[in-house]
């Protein structure tokens, strides 16, 4: 099948069953967390620990970098979605989320393994 063909058939799959593109099980989404935390400078686990948040709660890379301890409630763990943080020219920028307004998740508990 050729390129176009083959993105029309992909996306046609998709359609007709939502779970094609979803990662088969846990492990193929714990393995690249903790290959992270492997190449980072001394095993840093937070890095690990955010990349299964942010894929258990399909947050936008802007989102995560965004986040802000003020905006995490754990009492009832839950995170505001408030900003997003995107490069600029100059620097890193805050702005709007993409929906341009603030909304509420759950905190995951991806620590246990």
């Amino acid at each position: 099948m050729a390129g176009r063909q083959w993105l029309y058939k992909h996306a046609e799959d998709e359609l007709l069953d939502p779970r094609t593109p979803a990662l088969p099980d846990r492990e193929a989404l714990v393995e690249p967390a903790d290959a992270l935390v492997c190449a980072s400078h001394d095993g840093y686990q937070c890095g690990g620990e955010v990349a299964l948040s942010a894929a258990c709660t399909s947050a936008r890379i802007g989102e995560v970098s965004g986040c802000r301890i003020g905006d995490s409630d754990t009492t009832n763990w839950i995170r505001t979605v408030r900003r997003q943080t995107t490069s600029a020219p100059g620097g890193l920028v805050d702005k709007a989320t993409k929906g341009k307004r603030a909304r509420r998740m759950p905190i995951p508990f991806v620590a246990v393994r």
